[in-house]
């Protein structure tokens, strides 16, 4: 599904690239993303990751195929300022 269709379907949303897709230095480049709860540049945006997590969920819904796979992650470091919730 391209962006836009994205877009569409969940009502808002937005694609910036510097390249026009298909091409090999971004996002639309592969078969697999990552979104992360725990996001090193800061809390505020945890809820947009939920918020896109959602919509997954939703097109999930509306298409009849699996798209999203959560899986887990084993975060070991001896840092005290490492915090998961952040």
């Amino acid at each position: 599904m391209q962006a836009d269709g994205l877009s569409c379907v969940a009502g808002r949303g937005a694609c910036l690239a510097s390249a026009h897709p298909p091409h090999n230095l971004g996002s639309s480049h592969g078969d697999t993303r990552i979104t992360r709860l725990s996001v090193g540049e800061g809390a505020q945006y945890v809820p947009i990751v939920r918020n896109s997590h959602r919509i997954w969920r939703e097109l999930e819904q509306l298409s009849g195929e699996s798209l999203f796979e959560q899986s887990g992650l084993l975060v070991l470091t001896s840092s005290p300022e490492f915090d998961p919730r952040v």
